[in-house]
């Protein structure tokens, strides 16, 4: 036990001792032999981004822990006046453990339960369960009772004006440091979220930060949401009250809408199990069914990121209110709230408690947005990027204008956006508002806008694409491919290997987390929020050679590769036929194989063995290194950089070893070898690869025709160490462009024998040393 120690600093002050240990979100009273009437300053060592809060108490100073407090030993000094004015200063000595929770036997995660908006937090700083009752009632006696730990994160110990990014950082510290009674972390937690408690939420699940820059978790330990009333695009009360946390809870609030747009457009809150429960007793609007006094069904409902039925209606209001009082004058609710649980029969605590217990009694419970007589007509819009729109109406209905974004609670049916103001008019659409929930619109017309990206990962719950592959850019006025034409990420600029006017394609590097693919266009630019995530590695690659001579090391366009290792592709061999087209597909038996984000088409596929012919596009490229990655059946290797040369030549053998006889014609069209050698003088044709681009330029994964097609890079080649005369060098005529042919002459002062070396250099770059001619 440590104990809490005031010491006289200054005239007055007492002296006294008390055992006393602070868990993180409790509070105590530590008594003083002669009180503080008024605090003048506290200042905490070390420095917290939020102290812990003390305040005057009736025989001493109450001292409350926020929630997230890291653990560690604490000194607190306060300086304040007595009764009689004089001057009084103490220092205080503690220790803060983190928050800590019983293993449920069941093995379920333990739930979070998280409060809203405040009007006033001044003595509601405590975080124990007792001080959840203020919200949930018996929430959490009655989670207790169905054998699921419980904590209580609120907000109010931060204050009542604090950002709801830095709540959310304050909530991920939370679940960061929650720890089971045998120390050991815990990894998955369930939130119940009130009102505002649900913008947190959503805020810690997308990273959200207060300078507005996203960098969510890749595991933010989240197993399920459960939002009551969240104001998920904004409560209509707002402009009855001010500060921080209520302009960014006004419908159209910048805050509200970088969160409904941060990954492709939208929140899939990161894939979490997620349900809202929203209530309809209230009457603000005319008819009534349509809010719960604070929040509208509409801003309340999920269907932006979840299904029809993960929304329940239930007839609530926001908070308790009593019929005829003042509060339900200004709410116009009166009736019970959908949070506050006064007993077990509550529809809110019934469904909660089945949606976390992975029962589905929550399914018949309320009703769906498809079946409320509001939300099945209805549903809201979000607007922004209107140029120069003061004014915007859709469907001739006025949309209201706040901070750049224009919305409106309740719309149907399908219509134009009609936007005017300095810029003139700006007509989009038509569009059609899904009844149900609130959708996100942009309307920026002439301008390029990218929509989606993709593919997305099968079978993630969360909207993700995977890194170090190649992705499209879905959207509209994008042109065609120009000089100025371009698509960045953070990392800088990225491969295009496809331009339309309505899709891009690119590489995206071997980043992981949310990038933001930036397109510039002819038209002007748009940018789209991407989160990205490696791709499970149960392929591996072990090598990547020269088909021809089975060396590694760089590589160079057009060149024939092999790569080994396991997992590649199906467990019978399978070799390449020609499409309809009379060429090389670029997937064979499930197997893929990205170089530099190009495709490469694929001649072989085995799990143990993928030939491939590195893309000619990677000329163009410009680049000295590009990335290598195997996929077989949507599951990757990991990533393989290797430097790209113009050339990296190699002969093929006979034994497809890259050592002995090579595969080469004699002047009478027999095979070069030991029974058939070539005279000295004359002509041989020989097979490689390796050459790099030809003129006229090469297609991947095409077959060469009638017309010859050169090297770009000159050629020699030595046998037997005499230089040999080069009468072409390109494509190899009717096989696989990939494959290249020399012809040549013997020099008559070639040496004689079965093994000659055979050497050819091409751009000063030459072959191993290891296939051979025989020379009569």
């Amino acid at each position: 036990m440590y104990r809490i120690l005031i010491v006289s600093f200054l005239l007055g002050a007492s002296v006294y001792a008390q055992d006393l240990r602070l868990t993180a979100g409790e509070s105590r009273l530590a008594v003083l032999a002669e009180p503080i009437e008024s605090i003048v300053s506290v200042t905490t060592e070390p420095v917290l981004a939020f102290p812990l809060v003390v305040r005057v108490e009736a025989g001493g100073l109450r001292v409350s822990t926020p929630p997230a407090t890291r653990p560690g030993s604490y000194r607190i000094e306060v300086s304040g006046r007595t009764r009689e004015g004089r001057t009084i200063a103490a220092g205080l000595r503690f220790i803060v453990d983190a928050v800590q929770v019983p293993r449920a036997a069941s093995g379920r995660a333990p739930v979070i339960l998280m409060n809203g908006f405040q009007l006033s937090c001044s003595g509601a700083t405590d975080s124990t369960l007792a001080a959840s009752q203020d919200t949930f009632g018996e929430m959490a006696a009655l989670l207790q009772s169905d054998g699921a730990s419980v904590t209580f994160f609120n907000n109010c110990a931060y204050g009542s004006d604090v950002p709801i990014e830095e709540l959310a950082a304050e909530l991920g510290a939370y679940i960061s440091a929650l720890r089971y009674t045998d120390g050991t972390p815990v990894t998955q937690v369930d939130l119940v979220a009130h009102s505002m408690g649900g913008l947190i939420a959503r805020a810690y699940l997308s990273g959200l930060q207060q300078t507005g820059v996203f960098t969510p978790l890749l595991d933010p330990k989240v197993h399920k949401l459960v939002q009551l009333a969240t104001p998920n695009f904004g409560s209509f009360l707002t402009a009855l009250l001010s500060g921080t946390q209520t302009t960014e809870m006004t419908p159209g609030s910048e805050f509200l809408w970088s969160l409904a747009t941060w990954n492709q457009w939208g929140d899939d809150l990161r894939g979490v199990d997620a349900l809202a429960v929203v209530g309809n007793q209230g009457t603000h609007y005319a008819p009534g069914q349509r809010d719960d006094g604070v929040v509208s069904v509409t801003s309340g409902s999920l269907g932006f990121a979840r299904p029809d039925a993960r929304t329940r209606v239930v007839p609530y209001c926001h908070v308790p209110v009593a019929a005829l009082s003042l509060i339900s004058l200004i709410v116009n609710c009166s009736g019970s709230g959908i949070a506050f649980i006064d007993d077990a029969s509550h529809l809110s605590a019934r469904i909660v408690r089945s949606f976390l217990a992975d029962t589905q009694d929550w399914t018949t419970l309320g009703k769906p947005p498809s079946q409320d007589p509001v939300l099945s007509q209805f549903g809201g819009m979000i607007l922004s990027e209107l140029a120069g729109g003061g004014q915007a109406t859709f469907g001739g209905v006025p949309l209201i204008y706040n901070n750049g974004a224009f919305y409106a609670e309740f719309l149907s049916g399908a219509g134009t956006i009609l936007g005017s103001g300095r810029l003139g008019t700006v007509v989009c659409g038509p569009f059609t508002e899904p009844p149900g929930y609130y959708s996100v619109v942009r309307c920026n017309p002439g301008s390029p806008m990218v929509t989606s990206v993709g593919p997305q990962v099968t079978g993630a719950a969360a909207k993700t694409v995977l890194s170090g592959a190649s992705v499209t850019l879905t959207g509209s006025g994008f042109g065609q491919l120009c000089s100025t034409c371009y698509v960045m990420a953070e990392v800088g600029s990225l491969q295009v290997s496809a331009w339309s006017d309505t899709s891009i394609t690119v590489f995206l590097p071997p980043t992981v987390g949310l990038i933001h693919l930036f397109v510039h266009t002819a038209m002007g630019s748009d940018v789209i929020g991407v989160f990205t995530n490696a791709p499970p590695l149960t392929s591996v690659m072990s090598s990547v050679t020269n088909a021809a001579s089975s060396a590694p090391g760089a590589i160079a366009p057009g060149e024939m590769i092999t790569i080994k290792g396991t997992g590649l592709g199906p467990a019978t061999g399978v070799s390449f036929a020609l499409n309809s087209s009379g060429g090389v597909d670029k997937t064979l038996a499930g197997t893929s194989v990205l170089i530099g984000g190009f495709a490469a088409p694929i001649t072989y596929a085995s799990a143990t063995q993928v030939n491939a012919i590195v893309p000619v596009e990677l000329a163009s490229a410009l680049t000295a290194a590009a990335v290598v990655q195997v996929s077989y059946l949507g599951n990757a290797s990991a990533l393989t950089t290797l430097a790209v040369l113009d050339a990296q030549p190699a002969v093929f053998t006979f034994n497809s070893t890259g050592i002995g006889q090579a595969v080469a014609a004699n002047q009478d069209s027999s095979f070069n070898g030991p029974s058939h050698p070539a005279p000295q003088g004359s002509y041989l044709t020989i097979y490689w690869t390796g050459g790099g681009v030809t003129t006229p330029g090469g297609i991947t994964g095409s077959v060469n025709g009638s017309t010859l097609k050169t090297l770009v890079h000159s050629v020699s080649v030595t046998v037997g160490g005499q230089p040999a005369t080069v009468t072409f060098q390109g494509a190899a005529p009717g096989l696989i462009d990939g494959v290249q042919q020399l012809n040549i002459r013997l020099d008559p002062a070639t040496p004689s024998g079965p093994a000659q070396t055979l050497i050819v250099t091409s751009n000063g770059v030459s072959s191993p040393p290891t296939a051979t001619i025989t020379v009569q």
